[in-house]
């Protein structure tokens, strides 16, 4: 997957036409065609429905959109990022992380709040977080794990809940929602890595059983439609919730609950070498990024909380 393929594709969802995103782009027709054909070639699906004078995002292409904002935002502000490094003036805020979805999520809100603050969202792998703070890369690091250090400060540690979604196979989950219930189901994890395997191992661990996960992929971007494809249940974070609610369809929606035995649920942690606070932070109210960190996750679980009010059945 390349790069002018994501902006591409954004600049086509933006217009939905296909002549006018060319126009935009400086470029024929014929070539974004093909442009945009590879990229969903490379992606297994197709993002667009042709009609004969536009294009229509279809859910794929909805969804999909998300994350590429997400990947393209962060870009911009890294390339921001440096140019401050150049001419000297504050660099602002650099947090790392080690996964994908609240962490551009959180810098792209804090973004807004505080525009004349640089922010600079690092992506790294878990073995290299550590090292990135302690040589003074990063001012925050947000994982799904402690960072065990004597110069590692754990500032705070969030909880960002795990809903149950069922496939349209089946009847929506009834009050109150039971982990247990779903013993016999087949699951899959559809956002990667070693902690939210072992997250689901130890939700279903304290509802006593061993769940069957049958299919593991990284496409988190079209979980409602693999796991209606699929069969299977899940266990999806909550932003994805939040990111995704627009594009899922009502079937899907009311198909989708808080588990109420056990409470499942990962934790986030945020760390630094030192608490640092800051003026742009102090007059928005948050004493601290740490604060604001809080406050976001805890305003995502509130967010999810009220749209599933409303789909109770």
């Amino acid at each position: 997957m390349e790069l002018n393929q994501l902006y591409y594709f954004r600049v086509a969802a933006e217009t939905q036409n296909i002549t006018e995103a060319a126009e935009r782009l400086h470029i024929t027709q014929p070539t974004l065609s093909k442009v945009i054909k590879r990229l969903e070639t490379d992606l297994g699906v197709q993002l667009f429905d042709r009609r004969p004078s536009r294009l229509e995002l279809n859910p794929y292409g909805g969804s999909f959109l998300v994350y590429v904002n997400q990947a393209l935002d962060a870009l911009d502000r890294g390339q921001q990022y440096l140019e401050s490094m150049k001419t000297g003036e504050n660099r602002g805020l650099r947090m790392v992380s080690t996964f994908f979805g609240i962490p551009s999520m959180m810098v792209e809100q804090y973004v807004k709040l505080h525009p004349d603050l640089p922010v600079i969202e690092i992506n790294e792998t878990p073995e290299n977080v550590l090292t990135m703070l302690l040589n003074d890369h990063a001012d925050y690091a947000l994982t799904l794990f402690p960072l065990d250090h004597p110069e590692i400060e754990p500032i705070v540690s969030i909880r960002e809940p795990l809903l149950l979604v069922v496939p349209e196979s089946m009847d929506p989950p009834a009050s109150p929602v039971r982990l247990a219930d779903y013993e016999s189901a087949r699951f899959g994890i559809f956002e990667g890595g070693k902690d939210l395997n072992a997250t689901y191992l130890r939700c279903c661990s304290e509802a006593h059983f061993v769940p069957n996960i049958v299919y593991r992929s990284t496409r988190s971007q079209i979980v409602h439609q693999l796991v209606n494809e699929l069969g299977v249940c899940t266990l999806m974070p909550a932003h994805m919730v939040l990111n995704n609610w627009n594009n899922l369809p009502p079937e899907t929606q009311q198909r989708i609950r808080l588990v109420d035995e056990p409470k499942c649920y990962r934790t986030i942690c945020l760390s630094g070498r030192r608490q640092s606070q800051d003026a742009a932070l102090e007059k928005s109210g948050f004493s601290d990024f740490a604060e604001y960190a809080r406050y976001f996750i805890q305003s995502i679980d509130r967010d999810v909380s009220n749209l599933l009010r409303d789909r109770q059945p």
